[in-house]
């Protein structure tokens, strides 16, 4: 293990509940918030090289982790929809409306009246 890797590894013993803390502020899923917590460390990995130490190492990856966290929730509203229930068959029609147009004679029904005037004039046209 080289160097990096140790002071990588270093800091994520010392900053480990900071992303912890972040992270179950997005979800209280445990395996959301593990899944939250490797986003975070990746994001983390591929920064850590450039962190020029002009901020503290805290507050550097307190925002890497916020970030990353909050990426993850416009993702995830994004692709959580709900989905509707088709339990219908489009076959069958139970629309009042068709059902006494199709008792009717086409040519009685303007003059039908036990049909709805909807019916009538939909039929009439």
């Amino acid at each position: 293990m080289d160097q990096l890797e140790q002071r990588f590894e270093q800091t994520l013993k010392e900053q480990k509940d900071t992303i912890f803390t972040v992270c179950y502020m997005f979800s209280k899923d445990e395996d959301e918030v593990n899944d939250l917590f490797q986003e975070v460390l990746i994001n983390l990995w591929n920064g850590y090289e450039g962190f020029e130490h002009r901020s503290d190492i805290r507050s550097w990856v307190y925002r890497v982790a916020l970030n990353t966290c909050i990426s993850y929730d416009r993702k995830r509203r994004r692709t959580d929809a709900e989905r509707l229930n088709m339990n219908i068959n489009l076959f069958e029609d139970r629309d009042e409306d068709t059902r006494y147009r199709q008792k009717c004679s086409p040519r009685f029904l303007p003059h039908c009246r036990w049909c709805p005037a909807s019916a009538r004039r939909k039929r009439s046209d």
